[in-house]
């Protein structure tokens, strides 16, 4: 008998252990392909995929990308919704005259949704990650003024003097304009760096649509994380969101954020992604919190 687990697209809401990296690299070749259409036996982000899950679950396994009309037949045969579910690991269940024996094991592989590889593609081919933003700082800049002063100066005038023409100085006082170099300031945009600051807060305001775009991002991260979880063979929803939730930032840092970024979304997901599960019953949990019984490093002051 199979069954599987899986994780659910969640409405999405507007916000009004590897070597750290300073900067943000491509973490996967452009083959031109979508990440399910490769001609290769494994598209780019699934090989990379699949390294990270192997990681998590602790065992060889195997990311899949699906396309719509693949993701569609799939969803028809194990009975969801193709337009809400995100992905899931097949468990078998031994039985023996219709009685179960042992516990349920993984599958070797999982099963994206086609919008969870395109937004972990996406985003592991971008240079400039786009959970990035600029904000802007006061610059000295090089400014000059004009200003009027007085000065006084000396001339020769000539006079008459008993009825002969002679010379002599005068002092005149005149304005004068003069030229002054000085320091002026001006508003300059900083270089992209981690635009979740946490508490809800940005580095700059955003519009609604960059947040949709940075929560689809976090998401499918969470989601490759989830079913990472399951493959080590946990069937708990609440487990898999959990501990999945503590992979991000190493997902993150995979898909080529520098690790300052990655830290801030593996913050975002604990604030805003996570929480919104607490509407789906058996995926949110109130253990899941800093020093808590889920948390897997409750000596370490960082979270998640």
């Amino acid at each position: 008998m199979k069954a599987r687990t899986a994780l659910l697209l969640m409405l999405l809401v507007v916000l009004a252990a590897p070597a750290a990296a300073d900067a943000d690299s491509v973490a996967i070749a452009d083959d031109g392909a979508l990440p399910w259409a490769s001609g290769a036996a494994a598209s780019p982000v699934e090989t990379l995929a699949s390294r990270i899950a192997s990681t998590i679950s602790g065992r060889d396994v195997t990311v899949r990308c699906e396309g719509d009309y693949d993701w569609g037949v799939l969803a028809a045969q194990q009975g969801f919704d193709p337009g809400t579910e995100l992905g899931y690991v097949p468990f078998w269940v031994l039985t023996s005259n219709g009685v179960r024996v042992g516990a349920p094991q993984a599958d070797t592989f999982t099963e994206l949704s086609p919008r969870v590889c395109t937004s972990l593609a996406g985003f592991a081919l971008a240079p400039t990650k786009p959970t990035k933003c600029t904000g802007t700082r006061a610059a000295p800049q090089p400014a000059t003024s004009v200003v009027r002063q007085r000065v006084t100066t000396t001339k020769r005038v000539k006079v008459h003097v008993h009825g002969r023409v002679a010379y002599r100085t005068k002092h005149v006082t005149t304005w004068r304009t003069k030229t002054v170099p000085g320091t002026g300031y001006a508003q300059v945009a900083t270089t992209p760096a981690p635009c979740y600051l946490g508490g809800n807060r940005s580095l700059a305001p955003q519009a609604g649509s960059y947040w949709d775009d940075y929560f689809r991002y976090a998401l499918a991260m969470l989601a490759l994380a989830h079913e990472s979880v399951h493959l080590g063979d946990d069937t708990s929803e609440v487990h898999a969101n959990c501990y999945g939730l503590q992979w991000v930032r190493y997902v993150a840092q995979q898909l080529g954020a520098a690790d300052d970024d990655a830290v801030a979304i593996a913050r975002y997901e604990a604030e805003v992604v996570y929480p919104r599960y607490q509407s789906v019953p058996g995926y949110w949990s109130a253990d899941c919190v800093d020093g808590g019984p889920l948390d897997l490093h409750p000596s370490d002051p960082a979270w998640p």
